[in-house]
């Protein structure tokens, strides 16, 4: 199948897949109780609040609420906060910066030290090193992003008070947040890394281009080390989603003024539409990372076909 065609494909078979991601997060907002009560505080009158649904259209039943809304996005309006009036796109628009600013950091951290501890670890196997590089690498990847997150802060801001919440968004500020986010994540590459090199060392061609005297470093860097990246490009494209997500809840650790703490303001404050339009965007670029993690990876392996 060409490429054209299979991303044609994907991007027919993923509307259910966004309609379901959409509607359930729907379902959920609306499950968790009516935002006017939020908007209108506690001593509002029932008359006033039944006016305030009507004029949200929050009075209608839920499907209908929906599609309302599907309706909206198909035509490229995601509505208006319910709580600041202003429209949604542009609440997102004004927090996406830095939050792309804290996700490519990340990305960049994840993938570089992923690589080079998988790296040294092939390379030094079944050491010292190795063992110790493994066992650093197990934590990252059995710790979770919040708790990674708040040990790093309680050590930088509370213990070494060399950490601030606020102020303007300098690299110093930027610089913890992107590992608490990016530390994890590369121990999944590390260990790939490792898996895939040593692998590449015992091939053939290595031990060929070792008996024809090739000096150890062009064995290594032209040889091995670009065979065994080749997987890593793809899975970096694929795990970019992963990354998103755990900005959200990095973000909110941090108070990093990006999509993640308003969405989790959102949430807190039962603003549907601008939850909505939040998840929308990363249900949309999980779609897209997937559909160029397989066009990359197919690429990459002729034995893989898009089908």
């Amino acid at each position: 199948m060409g490429i054209r065609k299979y991303i044609i494909k994907s991007l027919i078979t993923s509307i259910p897949v966004l309609i379901g991601a959409t509607f359930i997060v729907f379902l959920l907002m609306y499950i968790s109780g009516n935002p006017v009560q939020v908007i209108l505080g506690e001593f509002a009158t029932q008359e006033q609040i039944e006016r305030l649904n009507r004029e949200l259209g929050l009075d209608k039943p839920i499907i209908i609420q929906y599609f309302l809304w599907l309706g909206k996005v198909v035509r490229g309006d995601l509505g208006y906060s319910l709580m600041s009036k202003l429209p949604v796109i542009q609440l997102i628009s004004e927090r996406i910066v830095p939050t792309l600013m804290l996700t490519v950091t990340a990305f960049l951290i994840s993938i570089i030290l992923g690589v080079l501890a998988g790296m040294i670890s092939a390379l030094k196997h079944n050491t010292k090193t190795d063992d110790l590089i493994s066992t650093i690498v197990l934590i990252f990847f059995s710790t979770p992003y919040f708790w990674f997150a708040t040990i790093l802060l309680w050590i930088s801001a509370v213990y070494l008070k060399m950490y601030s919440l606020i102020g303007p968004l300098t690299i110093q500020r930027l610089l913890l947040p992107s590992f608490a986010l990016g530390l994890p994540t590369s121990a999944v590459y590390a260990k790939i890394m490792r898996s895939n090199m040593l692998e590449v060392l015992n091939q053939d061609y290595i031990r060929t281009a070792k008996a024809k005297g090739l000096r150890e470093k062009i064995i290594l860097y032209r040889h091995a080390l670009k065979n065994s990246l080749l997987p890593i490009i793809a899975l970096a494209i694929l795990r970019i989603p992963w990354l998103v997500g755990g900005a959200v809840i990095t973000e909110s650790v941090f108070s990093w003024p990006g999509i993640g703490t308003l969405m989790i303001d959102a949430i807190y404050r039962r603003d549907f539409p601008v939850v909505q339009g939040i998840i929308l965007i990363i249900v949309v670029l999980i779609i897209i990372s997937d559909i160029i993690g397989d066009i990359i990876i197919s690429l990459i392996d002729p034995r893989v076909r898009l089908e």
